[in-house]
């Protein structure tokens, strides 16, 4: 046997997966420098820039590399590549538990749900929807039926709670987005060795990189935020109201991973994002309320038990969950 021939009959390693970039952004994002103005009463807003950096660096360390723009390449670190490719990996296969449907013809699993409450499906075609969309002013809408215990005019409150809330994370998500540039899961099912056919649903919002999630913040921080509104209001909540409140927080975003839009890492980044972000809009006590809603997420029940790549993202939730984020 000569040399070529045993060469031939040794295994091959699998060649380095090709992480592209996800590429230009839509324009609605406005400009990626823009950072979100926090209420006048908590951290002034030179603070941002320092947050913006240091939550950034946080991300890079435990999930996501950054996209150097000037050179076109990923940030350099003797890490990124396998790490890069354990943490998709891990997503896919994450995916792959959920089942084809990925639960999205389930209704959610609210406490106090109502008989009519739609499937997550439905809930995620209303959400798909950008705010200059007819469809926006929708999210929101339905609270009353993931609640039918709180009283008509309150959850009627929600949408416009919930946007107004909701909109001081558009920023600081595009800013981030435009420095990770994480391609989407159905572009990496492409190259990903041993990938089945990837399905997900058509998404009109997901014309953006993959991490970090806007619905994730979204809903975190916009529902956060509602709850922070009604308690100023005098709006008297239950156990079971809170409860009902912290799963249509998550839910908005794991949706997203069912419709297989985003990767379950996405979220895990916009949980720890959420959660540094918080302090700098709310009064204290509402970090530990986000904490308690990411415990209710599906998704963030399946990355727990993963381990593995997610690991090191997992303790700095708990350690920005537990001491803050300052800056």
């Amino acid at each position: 046997m000569n040399n070529k021939e045993s060469m031939l009959m040794q295994p091959q390693a699998d060649p380095p997966i090709i992480f592209p970039p996800y590429g230009g952004m839509d324009h609605t994002f406005g400009t990626p420098s823009q950072l979100p103005e926090p209420k006048p009463t908590f951290q002034p807003a030179s603070a941002w820039p320092v947050w913006m950096d240091k939550i950034v660096k946080v991300l890079n360390e435990c999930l996501w590399p950054s996209w150097d723009h000037a050179n076109r390449t990923w940030a350099a670190s003797a890490t990124n590549g396998p790490h890069m490719a354990a943490i998709t990996r891990a997503d896919f296969e994450i995916f792959a538990a959920m089942g084809v449907e990925r639960g999205l013809d389930e209704r959610p699993k609210s406490p106090n749900a109502g008989a009519d409450l739609p499937t997550h499906r439905v809930l995620f075609q209303i959400e798909d929807s950008g705010s200059g969309h007819p469809l926006f002013k929708q999210i929101g809408s339905y609270y009353g039926r993931y609640d039918t215990t709180l009283k008509k005019e309150v959850a009627d409150l929600m949408p416009s709670s919930l946007i107004k809330n909701a909109d001081r994370i558009f920023p600081a998500n595009a800013r981030i987005k435009f420095l990770l540039q994480r391609p989407r899961p159905y572009q990496m099912s492409l190259l990903m060795p041993g990938i089945p056919p990837f399905p997900y649903l058509r998404a009109t919002t997901a014309l953006s990189p993959s991490a970090c999630s806007g619905h994730t913040l979204y809903g975190l921080i916009g529902v956060a935020g509602v709850v922070d509104d009604w308690i100023d209001e005098c709006v008297k909540l239950t156990q079971s109201n809170h409860e009902c409140l912290q799963q249509f927080a998550v839910d908005i975003g794991d949706r997203r991973v069912m419709a297989g839009v985003h990767y379950p890492g996405d979220n895990l980044s916009s949980w720890i994002i959420a959660l540094a972000m918080s302090d700098y809009l709310f009064r204290p006590h509402v970090r530990h309320w986000i904490r308690e809603a990411i415990e209710r997420s599906a998704v963030y029940q399946l990355v727990k038990a993963a381990g593995g790549p997610y690991t090191k993202a997992l303790q700095k939730l708990d350690e920005i969950a537990t001491n803050g984020f300052p800056v």
